[in-house]
């Protein structure tokens, strides 16, 4: 059985290793495969810049392959991601019901306003060996700053998400896919989750960082 073994690992090593030196690119995943479609009854309105800022350290690629752990070849966005990950929290925020505006809403109707960062969206490969297996599965990883700003509160939190593709879809641009829209879909409903949460209740205070405007009449 050992020599059979050790002829998948091979194989498997082989397969990975080809696709790896081969760009891919990845593409917004449609807000199909990231909605929960739930409806919060009694939402409200909310104020999203569009689109966010990106902040990414390195804005020219979206990820890299490697090849016996090494950087082999590029993972590129279709699209900036800044645009469409906000774009996908604002349909996420209206199919929950939200009604959500990119600029100012309706005269005299308080809402909070909130402003996404893009600190970090990269897709590369765990490659492992152990003994004469091999495993090279893609991993995603997406990191968002959001700031709250109400009538009397300004707040900040950031949040990091993960997603990984397929053992068996190895250094394949599908597999880099698969792993971007996990981690899209957690970032999507974690954010949502989190402004839904501040719009009905205020920051809560142990999980940002808040401070109150100096001209608020909160001080008087």
């Amino acid at each position: 059985m050992c020599p059979r073994k050790v002829t998948v690992g091979l194989v498997f090593v082989a397969f990975a290793a080809g696709c790896a030196f081969q760009d891919a690119i990845v593409h917004a995943p449609p807000s199909g495969l990231v909605t929960t479609a739930t409806r919060v009854p009694g939402s409200s309105a909310v104020v999203l810049s569009m689109p966010f800022v990106d902040q990414r350290p390195d804005r020219s690629r979206c990820g890299m392959k490697k090849a016996m752990s090494k950087p082999s070849a590029n993972v590129y966005c279709a699209d900036a991601p800044a645009s469409w990950l906000a774009e996908l929290v604002a349909q996420e925020l209206r199919t929950e019901g939200y009604r959500v505006y990119d600029s100012e809403p309706p005269a005299a109707q308080p809402v909070v306003r909130i402003e996404g960062v893009l600190t970090q969206m990269f897709v590369e490969p765990e490659v492992e060996f152990v003994f004469a297996y091999a495993s090279y599965i893609p991993e995603a990883d997406i990191a968002v700053k959001l700031i709250a700003r109400g009538e009397h509160f300004e707040a900040d939190r950031r949040f990091y998400f993960k997603g990984a593709g397929e053992y068996n879809g190895g250094g394949l641009e599908s597999n880099f896919q698969l792993a971007l829209n996990n981690s899209v879909k957690a970032s999507v409903q974690g954010l949502v989750s989190a402004i839904a949460e501040v719009v009905a209740y205020g920051p809560p205070f142990d999980a940002y960082g808040c401070s109150v405007p100096k001209d608020s009449s909160a001080q008087k």
